[in-house]
């Protein structure tokens, strides 16, 4: 209804505010002209909203496994290595996304959990890191728009870009991940256009930082993304006369093979100190070891999980049917598809941007705007093929999916309908909207509104033009309240994390430091009593406690040595355990 109101004051009243606009889009324009400052002044926005955020509402605690495996990495490096020695008693400590052997660390790639730990050395919070890294990534886009288009449009393309991706998703206020491969993807682009204007040997080493960011960030869709870019720099460099392309050679080939050569020396020491082979990483490991599910569709089931824990075996079967059944029906094939669809639509278009969008598509002549176009639809439809989709997984292809926005965006703003400048009123308005729009999601996000996603499409759009962020369950901050709380208590504690039945398999609680032994709160799975007594011998110096995972309001409880105690009472800190 909004879309069809906008349309209709569209085509009759086309020079609604145009001189105040005018005047607006004069000042805007003539910042644009200084482009390292609307470049720092587009991160510093996305840094500031991100911060003004978590100072009115409270800082994100870690809900997904995966956040807490980048949380351990981070805390890894933090401490200066890239690796943990295997703990002596690991069986209490196996977690999802992490290994144990042969050492103690976090599945993923480096890239960001390095960025968390830049947070957690700066700071003491490793969500700095995850704000830093938005802000670099927001300012990288605007940098990389510079080389598509003039300074003005690129900064109006930066902006909708901080409005889509760069403020209260779970890109910018979780620790999942997703803008250290937004900011590989904008420095590989950028710098691709650049290249492609005039050879230079600062554009091709940008280059390839981007590459190698997007190796050590998501390197499978790092791979899609960087496949058409090899082949339109290939394509230029053969249609080049002899001496071009000497020039070609020393500038731009010379300069990306040594950085990609020193990233290929880095993952291969990484992987080696981590795995003890240069060409198996982590992933590779825990994929053996305790993944049912295959990553991709077209792969088989792995075995049985070797894990020993029933709440981790419940998690990857109950993963591993659902795939099932949704490989054994093409009646669910559809449904799946459509969310997938819907869900990235809502979180990249949505209704500002699906016109740009379309217009940029119909309006493409070049080879290199359909290689561009080509990177989005590539990636976008390669990532069916995975059996876990989510948006963060299509980061790398954010930078020229706003290329293509801001590209649709211009000539929208140009466009006439009966000789009325309907085109340029509906480009305004898109901005004005998304401005208006991310004054009203931080407002809320400050004032800490919860919003739901409903099952209706009506409401789901609601939903997503106020805030991108999943909703968050309780648990993450009960967990972490007890954590500080132990913390604040100035005594080592051991909880010992009970599951006594099966509907709360979603809450993983076990996730430690990189460093068990000297953490200051130790959590480890209860097996049974004699591996217990083990663990409680083994930390004989600490304050040990049990919790019943499966409690709606789960509390600490001192621990008695009998599996056989119930898990009741209330935790208090006079108490001591028997």
């Amino acid at each position: 209804m909004v879309a069809i109101a906008i349309l209709s004051v569209a085509m009759l009243w086309p020079k609604l505010g145009s001189r105040t606009l005018r005047k607006a889009e004069a000042r805007v324009y003539l910042f644009a002209q200084r482009r390292w400052l609307a470049v720092f002044s587009i991160a510093g926005l996305t840094i500031g909203a991100n911060v003004a955020i978590a100072l009115a509402t409270r800082i994100p605690q870690p809900w997904i496994s995966d956040e807490f495996s980048y949380l351990l990495a981070a805390d890894t490096f933090a401490s200066g290595r890239l690796s943990n020695p295997t703990h002596p008693i690991w069986l209490h400590f196996e977690s999802s996304q992490i290994i144990q052997k042969p050492t103690y660390v976090s599945k993923y790639p480096p890239a960001q959990g390095l960025m968390l730990a830049v947070g957690q050395i700066v700071s003491g919070q490793p969500i700095v890191g995850v704000w830093l890294t938005a802000g670099l990534a927001c300012g990288a886009i605007c940098w990389m728009l510079q080389a598509w288009f003039r300074p003005g449009v690129a900064l109006i393309g930066a902006l909708l870009a901080v409005y889509r991706i760069g403020v209260t998703t779970y890109w910018s206020q979780s620790y999942w991940g997703g803008m250290v491969s937004v900011l590989g993807g904008a420095l590989v682009f950028g710098a691709l256009r650049r290249i492609l204007s005039h050879p230079r040997v600062s554009a091709s080493i940008l280059l390839g930082v981007g590459l190698a960011i997007l190796a050590n960030s998501r390197p499978y869709e790092g791979l899609l993304v960087s496949l058409p870019v090899f082949v339109v720099l290939g394509y230029w460099c053969i249609r080049e006369r002899t001496a071009a392309r000497m020039l070609i050679i020393r500038r731009v080939v010379m300069p990306i093979c040594a950085i990609g050569f020193m990233t290929l020396l880095w993952m291969g020491y990484y992987n080696f100190r981590q795995t003890g082979n240069a060409f198996v990483n982590a992933y590779q490991i825990y994929t053996a070891t305790y993944q049912i599910e295959p990553v991709f569709k077209w792969d088989q089931s792995h075995g049985p999980p070797l894990s020993q824990h029933l709440i981790l075996q419940q998690q990857d079967v109950g993963k591993a049917f659902d795939i099932a059944q949704y490989e054994r029906s093409w009646r669910a094939v559809a449904p799946k598809l459509h969310d997938h669809l819907f869900n990235f639509w809502a979180f990249y278009c949505h209704l500002a941007f699906t016109l740009p969008l379309l217009i940029a598509i119909a309006g493409m002549r070049s080879f290199y705007w359909c290689a561009l176009a080509s990177v989005v639809a590539v990636v976008a439809g390669l990532l069916i093929g995975s059996v876990w989709i989510f948006p963060h997984y299509s980061a790398p292809m954010a930078g020229p999916f706003f290329v293509l926005v801001t590209y649709g965006w211009s000539r929208l703003r140009a466009g006439r309908i009966w000789q009325r400048r309907t085109g340029l009123f509906l480009a305004r308005t898109i901005v004005i909207s998304c401005v208006g729009l991310l004054a009203i999601r931080t407002a809320a996000a400050c004032a800490g509104i919860k919003q739901e996603i409903g099952r209706s499409s009506l409401v789901a759009l609601i939903t997503y033009a106020l805030s991108a962020q999943p909703p968050v369950a309780d648990w993450p901050y009960q967990r972490a309240a007890i954590e500080r709380q132990l913390e604040r208590s100035g005594v080592a504690n051991l909880i010992l994390v009970r599951y006594t039945h099966n509907d709360r398999k979603d809450r993983e609680w076990v996730y430690n430091k990189a460093d068990i032994d000297r953490a200051a709160v130790v959590w480890a799975h209860a097996i049974d009593a004699e591996h217990d007594r083990e663990l409680v011998k083994y930390f004989h110096d600490r304050r040990v406690w049990t919790l019943d995972a499966n409690q709606p309001t789960p509390k600490l409880v001192p621990y008695i040595p009998s599996e056989s105690v119930a898990v009741t009472g209330a935790y208090d800190s006079r108490r001591k355990p028997q």
